[in-house]
């Protein structure tokens, strides 16, 4: 938050937007054991088997999509752009840092998938000496079939510690 708002300075908040396939769950909050499982897997399965289906899958669903992310002072866009490199925000990382701002907000798991979730945090960062207060608005809209569109609006204001 505070490179983007280095960025700019009339910065007050930004929207995320990107599509979804799955619902947001606990589960979500560690990775690495959805990772570790699928790992698991690959090590018992055939590889040119294994691989032969992931490519199949890519031919199929596509690669993940891009996040769309609009910058912005008050209600007015600064700037709107898609994240195209997967390496470092696409629609499936996109539910895995979702979850986190819920939890840190301290919603129920029980409204994480609501059509509207609210929420606000305060956080520190030490070794940086910054104090940041998050609120921010979830949308959860669902098109069909298990495919959402999530829409996150952050509202952030930082200062010194």
């Amino acid at each position: 938050m505070d490179e983007v708002a280095h960025d700019f300075p009339d910065c007050a908040g930004a929207i995320l937007r990107a599509p979804a396939q799955a619902l947001l769950d606990r589960e979500l909050l560690c990775p690495e054991r959805a990772l570790e499982a699928a790992l698991a897997d690959l090590i018992k399965s055939d590889l040119k088997q294994s691989w032969e289906e992931t490519l199949m899958q890519i031919r199929i669903s596509g690669e993940p999509y891009p996040v769309q992310i609009e910058i912005l002072a008050a209600e007015t866009v600064l700037s709107s752009k898609q994240v195209f490199t997967p390496d470092c925000l696409d629609s499936e990382i996109f539910s895995f840092l979702v979850v986190w701002l819920l939890k840190w907000a301290e919603v129920p798991e029980s409204a994480w998938n609501d059509e509207r979730v609210e929420g606000r945090f305060h956080a520190v960062d030490p070794r940086r000496k910054i104090a940041y207060v998050v609120r921010f608005l979830l949308r959860n809209v669902h098109l069909h079939e298990g495919l959402y569109e999530r829409s996150l609006r952050l509202e952030f204001c930082l200062g010194a510690v």
